[in-house]
């Protein structure tokens, strides 16, 4: 087995911000290995089993996170209204890799979330067909990511952490379609936005090291690639000539996660104005209010008139279209609290 190191690339930001095109644009590139499922390494596994116990946060990624994706056979069914490009993986060698993975763990149990991941990719790269024994950095992708850049930079302090950024109101219409199609109703008022904060967050927290830190906007990166692509891959250190610019997912073409039963062949700049037909007034200044801060850094114009308490407290307290009742009462605490601590609500936990 292999001990050598692999350069640590994290992709992050709010869900349905564009982490899943990024790294499908990155997934061909011969320098880069990159894992077609997320770990969840640190808002899920380390959360739940520490980060001292080796063998469990192994056993962890397996049994709880999407890596679990790669011992199934087919591709799992989207839900109504959705088109989710899943990879089969029947033609991978699931029990050769969790062998490959759970003893190379085993040969340093004090190694702890580095080593973890740092086996689990070396696993995959030997049993992927072809396997990729050249690739020189890894790149994981998993949303929350950069709400635990302090955690990341702790536990791998050479590692570079890419954040991709999006409109609020098109990631909070996207998010509330999937629930729709979902339970017709929702209770996340306050929680699409809060994620959206606490990831945009890292911009303002991260500034001080652009060495280890890049912000891009989805939009840039679907209205010029090559440009936004060629950044990313100069931040990282490999050549963005190496790239089709065709995205792809474990090796097949990538058709988009669109909320909106859509499939694509290619980058596509059909959602970039689809929340302005997709959301209310009332949910534009509800996205508006609590992401004021974040869009201004981010360069994203507010259309709501902010300066006026006596309306910003009358379309808060308005319920916002396909809001359930104990949706309303549990985003207005929500948003309450995130008032009066907003470091307590907006930290990772």
């Amino acid at each position: 087995m292999s001990d050598a190191s692999y350069r640590e690339i994290f992709l992050g930001g709010a869900p349905k911000s564009g982490t899943t095109l990024l790294l499908a644009l990155l997934e061909a590139h011969p320098d880069l290995l990159v894992l077609p499922e997320e770990t969840a390494l640190f808002n899920r596994a380390i959360l739940r089993v520490g980060a001292t116990d080796t063998r469990a946060l192994a056993r962890c990624l397996l049994q709880e996170t999407e890596v679990k994706r790669l011992s199934e056979r087919g591709a799992p069914p989207a839900h109504p209204g959705e088109a989710e490009n899943q990879v089969d993986y029947a033609s991978f060698n699931y029990p050769a890799f969790e062998q490959n993975f759970l003893g190379r763990v085993e040969a340093n149990l004090s190694g702890g979330p580095r080593h973890v991941l740092q086996s689990l990719f070396r696993a995959y790269a030997e049993t992927v067909v072809p396997p990729r024994p050249a690739a020189r950095a890894l790149v994981e992708k998993t949303p929350a990511n950069d709400y635990f850049a302090p955690w990341l930079f702790k536990y791998f302090p050479a590692a570079k952490l890419v954040q991709v950024v999006r409109d609020p109101r098109a990631v909070y219409a996207s998010r509330r379609r999937r629930l729709l199609n979902r339970d017709r109703r929702h209770t996340k008022a306050f929680r699409l936005v809060n994620e959206w904060n606490r990831s945009v967050w890292q911009r303002f927290a991260q500034k001080p090291h652009p060495e280890r830190f890049l912000s891009v906007r989805y939009e840039d990166l679907v209205t010029d690639p090559r440009a936004v692509v060629g950044q990313v891959c100069a931040f990282i250190g490999v050549d963005a000539g190496a790239l089709s610019f065709k995205p792809t997912r474990g090796g097949q073409a990538w058709a988009g996660n669109s909320s909106y039963g859509e499939n694509f062949s290619d980058v596509s700049r059909e959602s970039l104005d689809r929340w302005k037909h997709e959301l209310s007034a009332a949910e534009v200044a509800w996205i508006e209010y609590h992401c004021q801060a974040g869009m201004r850094e981010c360069g994203y114009e507010i259309a709501t008139d902010l300066s006026s308490p006596a309306k910003n407290l009358q379309a808060w307290l308005h319920r916002v279209p396909h809001e359930s009742w104990p949706g309303y009462f549990k985003a207005r605490r929500g948003s309450l609290c995130w008032h009066l601590f907003p470091h307590y609500v907006m930290r990772p936990h």
